[in-house]
């Protein structure tokens, strides 16, 4: 099922659940009708960046969600396996999304907790749900364990330092402690009353030493990982990286790609 197809469904589930007057819902309805084309070209993007072929590679889509990603994987050859454990906006329109397609399978698992060996697959991939997770050491550390040697882990999350909070756009409600963030939030109007915010958002730095931690190593992250690879202003941001700016640290978004290096 094509983006456009599917838009009509998530869109009634949303007003099933919520209802129009959410005060999230037009960011919501928003940022899924941009979220196609920007998934299909992140994901080229980083599998041009893998040590290996993407067909057949065994992919684990951390955090799957409604499959956007799930989707955009399988249609480049890659064996997938969308995990999530919200039902209503995961793994119940997941499955919807991705009948027609080449899905491996969709599971309900706990990041913090995969049910896959150790060194079992070859790829872990989280697009935009690190930030949501209640321990994000664990959950890296998770994806390191079932990653073999020589497979990679990419993370891609909402920037803790840009100004303006990924989910609501409401100026610095990134910077709170959760607890304070999520009074602010509401009272500003962004989120109802009994609606819990589980956001929790990282910075460059905290993202890189959770990946190296646990013995891996970084192999690409911004200025390496925009889709647009021919804009100008991708390749503004290499030069600016080339020249020693921190790019990576104050834009929007944090994208690390890392690999679990063979052992010698």
């Amino acid at each position: 099922m094509n983006q456009q197809e599917f838009l009509p469904i998530l869109e009634q589930r949303v007003i099933e659940v919520c209802g129009v007057n959410h005060p999230y819902y037009p960011a919501w309805s928003q940022y899924y009708r941009n979220r196609g084309d920007r998934l299909t070209g992140l994901v080229k993007c980083v599998a041009e960046r893998l040590p290996f072929p993407i067909e057949r590679a065994l992919v684990l889509d951390i955090g799957c969600g409604t499959g956007s990603a799930t989707v955009e994987l399988a249609r480049l050859g890659a064996r997938v396996i969308g995990l999530d454990l919200d039902q209503r906006f995961g793994l119940d329109l997941a499955k919807i999304r991705t009948q027609d397609e080449p899905v491996l399978a969709l599971l309900s698992s706990d990041a913090l907790r995969l049910p896959f060996p150790n060194g079992s697959v070859d790829c872990c991939f989280a697009s935009n749900a690190i930030e949501h997770f209640p321990d994000y050491r664990q959950a890296i550390a998770e994806m390191q364990r079932v990653t073999r040697p020589g497979g990679v882990v990419y993370v891609e999350t909402p920037n803790k330092l840009w100004p303006w909070e990924a989910h609501t756009q409401l100026l610095f409600a990134g910077w709170l402690p959760p607890a304070v963030a999520e009074i602010y939030v509401k009272l500003r109007g962004k989120r109802r009353w009994q609606d819990r915010w589980d956001v929790r958002p990282l910075s460059y730095w905290q993202l890189r030493h959770a990946l190296e931690r646990v013995g891996l190593e970084i192999r690409a992250d911004f200025p390496d990982l925009i889709p647009y690879d021919t804009s100008s202003l991708a390749s503004g941001l290499r030069r600016a990286a080339a020249l020693g700016a921190p790019v990576q640290w104050v834009m929007p978004t944090l994208k690390l790609l890392a690999l679990k290096p063979v052992a010698r």
